[in-house]
């Protein structure tokens, strides 16, 4: 009884933390604070689809400010590092969690 309360709790945190991720997508909040809660929600449920997309919007306009801000030496290891994080999650999400999940593979196929 005790392990279900506590798996409750669990289930509602992370519907909440999934509604504050939805309702930074629809505001197109692409900020660090967005990439960071779809990096703590994909790592438990890497099968979200939409997180994933919002993700890739993140990214891409992530990278679209580095080509304004730097030369181009600048953005090409800005821009590996950033890949490179991505690559570690997709493979911490199919290692750890889910290695089926077809939306963890496809994002790792577009990066």
């Amino acid at each position: 009884e005790e392990e279900e309360l506590k798996q409750k709790a669990k289930f509602a945190k992370l519907r909440a933390l999934n509604k504050v991720a939805l309702d930074c997508y629809k505001a197109k909040d692409y900020s660090k604070a967005s990439f960071d809660l779809t990096s703590k929600l994909l790592s438990v449920n890497p099968d979200a689809q939409t997180l994933w997309n919002f993700r890739r919007l993140i990214l891409k306009n992530k990278i679209s400010e580095l080509d304004d801000a730097l030369n181009k030496t600048g953005k090409r290891k800005q821009t590996k590092s950033i890949i490179d994080e991505e690559l570690e999650l997709t493979a911490e999400c199919i290692a750890k969690v889910n290695p089926k999940s077809y939306s963890a593979w496809y994002h790792r196929k577009w990066i």
